[in-house]
């Protein structure tokens, strides 16, 4: 493997995600649920997201957020190609993605970069050796403004130990042969279950390690590559990662995802008053990650505290609207809420659900009417977040801008899966963030984007022709279908059920024209 690689997979692309955390809007809701300033979504933000990937996400941010200048910074040249292509094709004038290792950030003086609002890394962390994480803290102690927010995300220490063992036979086994990185994380995922159900010691003393197995049995191969087969792979204690950013001046702030935040939804009870006792912050965290075995961390740091007043809180406050996402409207669904100790309470969502399937919801408005007059706002703030954080709603930008950028994003994402590059989500530039969609709806999105009816007849012939010309057949149920008249019948109840159910929400979000 050549020298320039360090140690990282790179004979096959990362897997393209998008990640709605690493969002302004986001982040701007969390760091108000926690007490504190963030930069302003509507602001003129710089933001650098440091090892990139494909840049999906900052496409998204560069589309929904004009004012924003976007640096999306990976060493590898296939990513950088990727990204630059969507920017390309997007017009995101916006979106500035360049080839750079952390090496080359940490020699660039003052200057070279603007002063950043935002700085990102997803899952890099747990990547890099120890000197890379320095040449990353130096870049954002140079070029992190104060009031500046950092989003890290990680592989934890608590919740991957049992699988260091089975990591290193996974690295040593891609390193010693001569098939390409997803190959030979198939082939020695296939090892390892052969070793489980040999009934190798190992799997019974470690049941996390053997239940994992199951999940990397029917995984993307180039998940298992870039998860697995990396030679500075390591899971990192919580605790680490605050001090390294300590040295760039920046406090842990808390957890990008709501739940995480609160105590009652991480440990067991029994354990809750324990854990409330430590006092310290990042003890809380760390003896969190060891009471929960939490396998990922998405924490935000801040460059200083700043603190919101009383006055400064109620004003963020008055502002606040949420956006339904069209999910399903059982307000006791479990992936609402982390823990039953905060189980969803019916008199509260599902009034809620129910008004935000009429469009945006102010939580002024949201109090005021008629069923939760008697609730507080700490109540309605929390239903809110909650919310939030199942993927029923989103935080909606206070000053929507056009959407220009955001169509023009999703016309090329629908062109993207049209050509069998998988592209799974749409740019909604209400809420400043995306929503999942396969293949098939946002092919159909581009079309209705271009001017097409909203006939299921004709978008069912257009999109079936689209797919014909990639090559790529119509599945149910991640089966491909072979005849031709039953993959019809299942392309056009996709394309019925999107045009009825799916686009009243993507009205709402600005997808497409309300």
């Amino acid at each position: 493997m050549p020298r320039w690689h360090e140690g990282y997979i790179c004979d096959v692309e990362y897997t393209a995600g998008f990640m709605r955390e690493m969002t302004p809007a986001w982040l701007a809701f969390v760091a108000l649920l926690l007490g504190h300033h963030a930069p302003d979504p509507a602001g003129r933000l710089h933001i650098a997201d440091l090892g990139c990937g494909h840049a999906i996400t900052d496409a998204v941010v560069a589309a929904s957020y004009p004012g924003a200048e976007v640096w999306a910074l990976d060493f590898a040249p296939p990513h950088v190609e990727s990204g630059r292509r969507l920017a390309g094709l997007s017009g995101l004038a916006n979106l500035h993605v360049e080839e750079r290792s952390f090496a080359d950030l940490a020699r660039a003086a003052r200057g070279t970069w603007p002063e950043f609002d935002i700085v990102t890394l997803h899952g890099v962390w747990s990547w890099i050796t120890p000197a890379t994480a320095e040449h990353v803290v130096g870049f954002i102690d140079r070029f992190l403004r104060p009031g500046g927010l950092v989003y890290v995300s990680s592989n934890t220490l608590a919740g991957w130990a049992s699988m260091l063992p089975l990591q290193r036979l996974m690295h040593g086994m891609a390193r010693s042969g001569p098939d390409r990185a997803d190959a030979a994380a198939q082939a020695a995922v296939a090892l390892l279950l052969r070793l489980r159900e040999g009934r190798a010691a190992f799997f019974a003393q470690n049941p996390a390690a053997a239940a994992r197995l199951d999940a990397l049995r029917n995984a993307d191969p180039r998940y298992l590559a870039h998860e697995y087969l990396h030679a500075h792979w390591h899971p990192v204690s919580m605790g680490d990662v605050a001090t390294a950013l300590a040295r760039a001046k920046c406090e842990f702030l808390g957890s990008a995802v709501i739940t995480d935040n609160i105590i009652e939804a991480v440990v067991p009870a029994p354990l809750v008053e324990t854990v409330k006792a430590l006092g310290d912050p990042l003890l809380q965290e760390m003896v969190g990650d060891l009471a929960s075995a939490r396998p990922f961390r998405r924490d935000i740091y801040r460059r200083g505290a700043g603190r919101l007043t009383v006055a400064e809180t109620q004003d963020r406050l008055d502002r606040l609207s949420i956006a339904g996402l069209g999910q399903p409207s059982d307000p006791g669904h479990a992936s609402d809420f982390a823990s039953a100790q905060i189980a969803g309470r019916p008199e509260l969502y599902a009034p809620l659900l129910e008004r935000l399937a009429e469009g945006p919801l102010p939580l002024r408005a949201a109090m005021a009417m008629p069923c939760l007059r008697a609730a507080s706002m700490v109540d309605v703030l929390q239903a809110f977040a909650l919310l939030v954080s199942g993927g029923r709603a989103h935080p909606v930008l206070e000053a929507p801008a056009g959407s220009g950028a955001a169509r023009r994003l999703n016309v090329a994402l629908a062109g993207l899966n049209a050509l069998g590059v998988e592209r799974p989500l749409l740019a909604a530039p209400v809420i400043g963030s995306a929503i999942d969609a396969d293949a098939v709806e946002v092919m159909a999105v581009g079309e209705l984007l271009a001017g097409a009816a909203p006939d299921p007849v004709a978008l069912t012939d257009r999109v079936g022709a689209a797919l014909a010309r990639a090559g790529r057949a119509v599945q149910h149920d991640g089966v491909m279908i072979a005849d031709p008249a039953e993959a019809r019948r299942r392309l056009a109840e996709t394309i019925g059920g999107m045009l009825s159910g799916r686009v009243p929400v993507f009205r709402r979000l600005g997808i497409l024209d309300g």
